[in-house]
């Protein structure tokens, strides 16, 4: 029984860790890593273990954000693991700050205070969000999406730190931009989907405060920005693989706003929105691909 449960809370932690967003965390990396070496790739051992500080804070920063919504999730995620009980919150938040403290660490040891001072500052505002940030909407939806964007930029000044390639940072900004403006989109349709829940517990979000409607619309305008400039980095660096796949990126996280904005009643919305947020991660990884191609060009 107690292997059983051992296992039970190994497979709590890895399901509260979101491996599917660390792997994208993972691809940004790689990504802001090939635009100042594009042969960071012929040593993927190396590239890896570069990688590992930004992993951990973002697993640590999952972690820690199912600690502080927990009583929100019983609303409205009764399936996560904290709320079944598969894990214990002090056991979750354990883990979290191991994995934040061992990423801050690792990155100093790496790549010296510059890299550590900013994998450490990621690292606060990852735990602030969870505290305090995502109650305040607007402030939280922009600090997360920099957050997410930020591996990329991680992933870059790691290499310059080695190369000192510093010329690369105009063009690393270039899909940067592009991350943030994406991450915000997906947050506030995460504002939506979360919205009975967090009427409940004081989160400010743009859904809470102007409606499904206005929070779907907001969503949809910057989708709609980042397709009208989606060309810009084609002018720039011509790669057929990069405009095709960060237009469908777009595109198809584009159409479930405009679904979510059409929904009838909150409950619809609530579904769409839902249906938009797993699109989205399809988005961000079509969208990372894409730029990946674009940087190999």
């Amino acid at each position: 029984m107690g292997v059983l449960t051992l296992t039970a809370r190994i497979k709590a932690v890895v399901i509260i860790a979101r491996p599917h967003n660390v792997f994208i965390t993972l691809l940004g990396v790689i990504l802001g890593a090939l635009f100042v070496e594009p042969n960071a790739y012929r040593d993927p051992a190396w590239l890896l273990i570069s990688s590992t500080p930004a992993l951990m804070i973002a697993a640590g920063g999952y972690i820690v954000n199912d600690y502080y919504d927990i009583d929100i999730d019983r609303r409205s995620k009764p399936w996560r693991p904290l709320v079944k009980g598969d894990i214990s919150p002090q056991t979750a938040l354990l883990v979290s700050i191991l994995l934040i403290v061992l990423g801050c660490s690792i990155s100093f040891l790496l790549f010296g205070a510059f890299i550590g001072a900013f994998v450490s500052i990621n690292a606060l505002i990852t735990y602030l969000y969870s505290w305090k940030l995502k109650r305040l909407g607007l402030i939280g939806n922009i600090a997360v999406s920099l957050l997410s964007a930020n591996s990329i930029l991680y992933g870059g000044l790691t290499y310059m730190s080695i190369s000192e390639r510093i010329e690369a940072l105009p063009l690393l900004l270039i899909p940067w931009s592009f991350a943030i403006i994406m991450s915000l989109s997906r947050e506030i349709v995460k504002g939506i989907e979360d919205i009975e829940g967090d009427k409940v517990y004081g989160v400010r979000t743009v859904a809470v405060k102007r409606g499904y409607r206005f929070a779907s619309i907001t969503s949809t305008f910057l989708l709609t920005l980042l397709l009208a400039i989606v060309g810009i980095p084609f002018i720039i660096k011509q790669s057929m693989i990069y405009i095709t796949l960060a237009t469908i990126s777009i595109a198809i996280f584009l159409a479930s706003t405009i679904k979510i904005a059409a929904s009838k009643n909150i409950e619809d919305a609530i579904k769409d929105a839902s249906l938009s947020r797993s699109v989205s991660k399809l988005s961000l990884l079509l969208g990372t691909i894409a730029f990946i191609a674009w940087a190999l060009t």
